[in-house]
């Protein structure tokens, strides 16, 4: 079984953050494979009155070879003319049986909710543009593999961009 978790973060201002944090265990042991994980991204952007200012955080997960698929997404976000923030959730629970398989084929529950609960009026934690990613990943069992990817960008008085995906494979 393969599973994939990741996301994506984007904030265009004067002073900007954006951050993603990927948290994912898989293992294997004789015909079961599990993985659960979560991945978190988040932006927030603010700039002088008349300047632009815009923030967008996404995050996704999946598995192949899964029986059955959860990954519930939650998306916050707010804001007004100077201040923009928007974070991203997504859970992930990925089983498989060896020999078992539903009849209809993979059972994939993945429902977004989203909330414009994010107050504005707001600031960064911190003056300036940052961007950082958090990853810790495990699969445990035999044939196993972890691949962490991401890029990270800043540019000053710009923006702050951050992506980044965890693939893990258990056999």
């Amino acid at each position: 079984m393969q599973t994939f978790i990741g996301g994506d973060a984007l904030a265009v201002g004067d002073d900007t953050t954006a951050s993603g944090d990927i948290d994912v265990q898989s293992m294997s042991s004789g015909p079961l494979q599990l993985s659960g994980g979560i991945a978190s991204f988040s932006a927030a952007a603010q700039s002088a009155d008349g300047d632009p200012v815009y923030a967008d955080a996404n995050t996704y997960a999946g598995a192949e070879g899964a029986d059955i698929v959860l990954a519930p997404t939650i998306v916050s976000s707010g804001g007004d003319d100077t201040y923009m923030a928007e974070t991203s959730q997504t859970f992930l629970l990925a089983a498989n049986i060896d020999g078992f398989d539903l009849p209809g084929g993979t059972l994939i529950i993945d429902p977004t909710l989203e909330n414009d609960g994010l107050g504005g009026g707001g600031a960064p934690l911190i003056g300036g543009n940052l961007a950082t990613f958090d990853a810790d990943a495990n699969a445990q069992g035999n044939y196993t593999l972890v691949d962490v990817q991401y890029d990270v960008l800043t540019v000053d008085n710009q923006l702050s961009a951050v992506s980044g995906i965890v693939i893990t494979e258990v056999a």
